[in-house]
């Protein structure tokens, strides 16, 4: 017998069981007919990515939850590591001098 065979005998029992022997998760990723009918994964460009793909482009998980007043966009690129820390202290009140000591002490990165 196999893995299906023992799924669907245990399940019947009220047993709880799953197959964990499926598809790599790349493959679930882009082909479990779950994943495809909820939109799972979006593709997207960067330019971090023009070296390492045509165009830069890639797939990436799409957003899987639903926001009623703030909507999510799918298909958002990568923008790169720290690309929003100065915009982000910003908004805390620090000042640009006072981001660029964070940055030389290495505290924060910036983009």
């Amino acid at each position: 017998n196999d893995a299906d065979h023992w799924e669907r005998v245990l399940t019947e029992a009220d047993i709880g069981c799953v197959r964990a022997d499926g598809p790599s998760h790349v493959r679930f990723l882009h082909e479990d007919p779950q994943s495809q009918a909820i939109g799972f994964m979006t593709e997207t460009q960067s330019d971090a990515f023009l070296e390492l793909a045509p165009g830069g482009r890639y797939w990436r998980h799409a957003p899987i939850v639903k926001f009623s007043d703030t909507p999510c966009e799918a298909g958002k690129p990568y923008d790169g590591l720290g690309s929003h820390t100065a915009s982000v202290l910003a908004e805390l009140g620090y000042d640009a001098p006072a981001i660029e000591r964070l940055a030389d002490a290495q505290i924060v990165r910036l983009g």
